[in-house]
């Protein structure tokens, strides 16, 4: 066989096992196992698209029904002394008819603040559906004539609720010198408690004049002005001569420059006399 003709016995070769591979690759493609396969996965990677696409547009739903819901508890903390948990739950039920998230807290704080014992109120959300508030107290100081009481920073807080303050001191005055009044009875307490006297009443009359009654039945007279000077001169002559004449004075009248004038029991009340003590 000449050089050729092998060449050409070759070159077929060649092409014949060519031709089987192409043959073999094309068959498997069109394999109905394959093509199930893959139409089950382009089935999923749709459904899984439009998974995504749902969930990405009802995911703030969703998110806003969890954390907007009804507000299922109420927590009420503070020293209740004067007013009741039960009287704050009460005052803030009106206003949780509405969502967690749509709350208007300064509505209820404003409305708890109304009470009159209640000097101040503090609200916070607590994930995922609790209200929480806090409660300070007023500190009364004394009563207001029949209208209220004194907090401690000299403020008429009016209110017909006079239970909780009806054993302290009355405080008679005109409201814009509430503070005044206030600070006169501080130091006259301090001035005769260590004399084992308290207050009762204290009054500034439309004169301003000071008026004091003690929890013994001593009244005093002591004047518009001078009232701490006064009222230590009263307590150096009731230590020396009037502590054990108590139930024999009807009034102390300190209103003058130099020692105190009393008037005693024996003498006729519209009698003006008074018994002169140095």
């Amino acid at each position: 066989m000449s050089k050729s003709e092998k060449g050409k016995v070759k070159h077929k070769k060649t092409d014949h096992r060519g031709a089987s591979r192409g043959s073999d690759y094309s068959t498997a493609n069109r394999s109905p196992g394959l093509a199930w396969l893959r139409g089950v996965l382009g089935l999923a990677v749709l459904v899984s698209l439009g998974i995504a696409i749902v969930y990405s547009v009802d995911l703030p739903f969703a998110f806003e029904a969890a954390i907007d819901r009804p507000v299922a508890s109420v927590s009420a903390e503070g020293d209740f002394h004067f007013v009741s948990k039960e009287r704050i739950t009460e005052v803030m039920t009106p206003f949780l008819n509405k969502k967690f998230l749509q709350l208007n807290l300064d509505d209820i704080k404003k409305s708890i603040e109304q009470e009159a014992y209640v000097d101040y109120a503090v609200l916070s959300r607590r994930w995922p559906d609790k209200l929480s508030v806090r409660i300070v107290e007023q500190q009364p100081i004394a009563r207001w004539g029949n209208k209220g009481f004194l907090n401690q920073r000299g403020d008429v807080i009016e209110t017909t609720e006079l239970s909780f303050v009806q054993d302290m001191p009355v405080l008679f005055g005109k409201r814009d010198q509430a503070q005044n009044v206030m600070l006169q009875y501080r130091q006259i307490s301090q001035l005769i408690r260590q004399q084992g006297l308290e207050v009762a009443e204290l009054i500034r009359d439309d004169k301003l004049a000071w008026k004091l009654l003690l929890t013994n039945g001593l009244h005093i007279l002591i004047g518009q002005d001078h009232v701490v000077e006064k009222m230590q001169r009263f307590i150096a002559v009731y230590k020396r001569q009037l502590h054990d004449k108590l139930v024999e004075i009807a009034m102390v009248d300190v209103r003058y420059d130099n020692g105190v004038a009393v008037r005693w029991q024996t003498l006729p009340l519209e009698d003006d006399v008074l018994a002169s003590v140095k």
